[in-house]
């Protein structure tokens, strides 16, 4: 009997987190440029949350962000529905961020680092709202044509998109 419940609450929340997931890929979302100390270190955050590889490079992001204009993300963008209705913003709120929900600030755990020009540096989703086209969306509005040093487990991705690798990233003191 216990196991039954257990696999029925199971099911509840996967149900509950499709549901979320698919209103999140259906929101409008607009370009983020990752501004604030508040902004970088929720990425951040994220990144340590999920044990990202990407925390060996903690130097090179933060130099990034204080160069700005090289760190975006999406934001679900302000409507009537969600202006109404405080619910659902707050339950997006929990889903895109449970450890520290915030109904007014609706960034999504994805972020682009993009250098000067067209080509991605980095590109980090979180393993909960992956596989829905927040990736793909984030790298159209930033124009991203090339990318360095592709990962082997996404490479796919990258080929799906279309986008060329970049074969590595200029060594210290060279531009982007």
């Amino acid at each position: 009997m216990n196991l039954q419940l257990v696999r029925v609450g199971v099911r509840v929340c996967s149900m509950a987190h499709a549901a979320l997931l698919n209103h999140v890929k259906t929101l409008e979302k607009t370009l983020q440029l990752i501004e604030t100390e508040e902004e970088f270190f929720k990425m951040y955050d994220a990144l340590r949350k999920h044990k990202s590889e990407f925390l060996q490079l903690r130097p090179q992001l933060l130099a990034a962000w204080k160069r700005g204009g090289e760190l975006y993300t999406l934001q679900i963008k302000e409507t009537d529905e969600l202006f109404d209705n405080f619910t659902l913003r707050k339950k997006i709120a929990v889903f895109t961020d449970p450890q520290n929900p915030s109904p007014s600030w609706l960034n999504l755990p994805v972020f682009c680092w993009r250098d000067a020009g067209d080509a991605c540096v980095m590109l980090w989703t979180a393993p909960h709202i992956r596989r829905i086209g927040l990736a793909k969306e984030l790298l159209e509005l930033l124009g991203i044509t090339r990318a360095y040093n592709v990962l082997p487990e996404s490479r796919s991705f990258w080929e799906h998109l279309a986008i060329a690798e970049v074969d590595r990233l200029p060594r210290s003191g060279e531009p982007l």
